[in-house]
């Protein structure tokens, strides 16, 4: 329950939820990790959301992979706050759709043994779809509120390099 000065109304939000991981090896060279989450909310339908995780390694090399689907409803904070004083004016926004998401990485490492030194090499990189997300934005003036921005998405990588001896 929420009950304060800073809220609209009175509200209660519920989330619930569950979640399953298996790991499957194959050939001692190929793990898949398939996960799922269940969740109940309140106040919006959450989908069920699956992830999978792919590990293969052989000799010096070794790739790994991901997929997840996510989800998030607004908080109570995102939705019924409401503060204004002679500094702040922001206030909650009962119209916010819940975000959902999907995210992708894949990362490929090599690695060598010679002479005491462990030479390796990593390259790796994401990518992640996001439907909705919920920021804090200015609306006019100084009056701020939460929003949904429509799509946003990110892409990035990694690439290291390095020889440690042993």
């Amino acid at each position: 329950w929420i009950n304060g000065q800073r809220f609209t109304e009175t509200e209660q939000q519920g989330d619930y939820a569950a979640f399953a991981s298996a790991e499957l090896d194959f050939w001692d060279q190929l793990t898949l990790r398939p996960g799922v989450r269940y969740s109940y909310n309140t106040a919006y339908n959450a989908p069920v959301t699956p992830s999978l995780n792919v590990k293969w390694g052989k000799d010096n090399w070794s790739i790994r992979g991901s997929y997840a689907r996510g989800f998030r409803a607004p908080g109570l904070k995102e939705l019924y706050f409401y503060f204004v004083d002679a500094n702040h004016n922001i206030q909650g926004n009962e119209d916010l759709k819940a975000e959902q998401s999907h995210s992708t990485a894949l990362n490929i490492k090599w690695k060598r043994l010679k002479e005491s030194r462990l030479f390796q090499i990593e390259v790796g990189g994401f990518y992640n779809h996001l439907v909705n997300q919920i920021t804090l934005a200015q609306i006019s003036g100084t009056e701020y509120s939460y929003v949904n921005v429509g799509t946003y998405k990110t892409t990035g990588g990694t690439m290291n390099f390095s020889g440690l001896v042993q």
